[in-house]
């Protein structure tokens, strides 16, 4: 259950899914390849790589369309999606005010990751695989 974004793309502000159901599975699977990928890990593109990207991506291998609309669509072992709303809906926050949290409320949810984006340029450029072996390295 997702909403379409002003996009034309499911959203990723909402979603509701049963237990193994491929759309989460190809989610989560499109997004650990991205990032495994990415050879900047500090200047990704988020859109892309964990973002609706990712999600669009998700929806293509479950679904066969990347910006379905609104109604029940069957997919992968005759499992559904069901998307709600259109551009005008989501423009109008009918289902999803993408605003409801704040920069400032990131880190009450230790979300500090999310407070600091945008602001670590300085970090070294390496790829996500580095990071994470060096991060295993260090918590030995």
């Amino acid at each position: 259950f997702l909403e379409v974004e002003v996009g034309r793309f499911p959203s990723q502000y909402f979603i509701a899914a049963s237990p193994h159901h491929p759309l989460t599975f190809f989610a989560v699977q499109s997004a650990m390849v991205r990032l495994f990928e990415e050879n900047n890990i500090v200047q990704q593109y988020v859109p892309y790589i964990t973002g609706p990207g990712a999600l669009k991506s998700a929806m293509i291998q479950t679904i066969g369309q990347g910006k379905p609309v609104s109604g029940t669509h069957i997919g992968m072992g005759n499992r559904t999606v069901t998307m709600v709303g259109n551009r005008e809906s989501a423009k109008k926050k009918e289902f999803i005010d993408r605003s409801a949290v704040s920069n400032h409320e990131y880190p009450l949810m230790d979300m500090t990751h999310y407070s600091i984006a945008g602001r670590q340029k300085d970090k070294p450029r390496k790829p996500c695989l580095q990071v994470l072996y060096e991060y295993h390295l260090n918590n030995l």
